[in-house]
């Protein structure tokens, strides 16, 4: 399906942006392979005031968190 629409869409000859915003499933393909296979395996981010997580947990201000992209793409759960 993308090898068809690259077909169709790019000119042999050197494109343009205009040609590239036609590629809807290769960007599609493209987000979804990142999301699967994020190119950093985590995100370390620090509280500036204490806070409360979507999931419940408290988080004091100062404290470090750990975001783990390749789980947040899988819909794991750590408890």
């Amino acid at each position: 399906m993308i090898r068809e629409e690259i077909n169709k869409n790019l000119p042999r000859t050197p494109c343009g942006q205009e040609n590239l915003d036609k590629l809807v499933y290769l960007h599609a393909a493209f987000y979804e392979a990142i999301r699967l296979y994020p190119p950093a395996p985590f995100q370390r981010k620090t509280s500036i005031k204490p806070d409360v997580l979507p999931s419940g947990h408290k988080v004091d201000a100062n404290s470090t968190v750990m975001i783990f992209l390749y789980a947040m793409g899988r819909i794991i759960i750590f408890s």
